[in-house]
């Protein structure tokens, strides 16, 4: 891919540190050469080779708990973000097992954004020449995790408070903005969902109870396919638009 051309074009789309496994529709940057990576650079310690507010979507899956020093990512994203761009993070979640292997250096909880964007924004804004919003975050949880915890009589937020093991996976979803930063009044909305890629549900909200019904259908269907068919083609199951289980997202 030809840098100079690349620069030219003012509407980028990235996928930081994607690996082999680049998201479509992106440019791919990575430490390390495999198919897919557009870049191959040192995100840590080496500029992103993007103008100022160029990008207007960034996303992550499964990068920054391998690096030291995220916030220096966090960085040179808010100097490429185009003012209302979308940042799109994926991560283990840190009260899981799966999230201390070899390997991984940094741990997540949604505590680290609710630092940056919620509690004190104006502090972040001026390290980031920025304002971030945090419009969602998402928890991804196995389907037999939420019925244990149904046939137990604990709710799931409460779960994700206190007990480790209950999330695989969280999900962040920013708006960044460089003009008319809006005050933060709103806290950012909290879902759940089986999968990054199936429909989510609002984590605490007082259900009727034949949603309460509909969902414990949805969940235990879930966890039948999930056995049946194995989590690869589960998720690209659940991709497919005509599933049951997925949004218009």
């Amino acid at each position: 891919m030809n840098g100079e051309e690349i620069k030219k074009d003012g509407n980028f789309r990235l996928d930081l540190g994607c690996g082999n496994s680049k998201k479509e529709g992106t440019i791919g940057i990575d430490i390390e050469k495999a198919d897919g990576v557009d870049y191959v650079l040192d995100i840590q310690n080496q500029p992103l080779p993007f103008p100022d507010q160029s990008v207007e979507y960034i996303y992550s899956s499964h990068f920054l708990e391998h690096i030291d020093n995220p916030g220096q990512v966090f960085q040179e994203v808010s100097r490429v973000a185009k003012n209302g761009a979308e940042l799109e993070i994926w991560t283990p979640y840190a009260w899981t097992n799966d999230a201390f292997i070899f390997g991984h250096k940094f741990y997540f909880t949604e505590e680290l954004y609710l630092h940056l964007c919620w509690k004190y924004p104006e502090i972040w804004e001026e390290i980031f020449q920025a304002r971030w919003t945090l419009r969602e975050i998402v928890y991804v949880v196995h389907p037999s995790t939420i019925l244990e915890l149904h046939e137990n009589g604990i709710s799931l937020d409460f779960a994700i408070k206190h007990y480790i093991n209950i999330v695989a996976e969280i999900g962040i979803f920013i708006e960044i903005s460089h003009y008319n930063r809006p005050p933060v009044t709103t806290p950012p909305k909290k879902s759940f969902a089986f999968t990054r890629y199936s429909e989510r549900y609002p984590l605490k909200v007082n259900h009727k109870k034949e949603q309460q019904k509909s969902l414990l259908t949805k969940i235990r269907m879930a966890q039948a396919l999930l056995k049946e068919m194995g989590l690869k083609n589960f998720v690209q199951f659940l991709r497919n638009k005509d599933s049951i289980f997925n949004n218009s997202k």
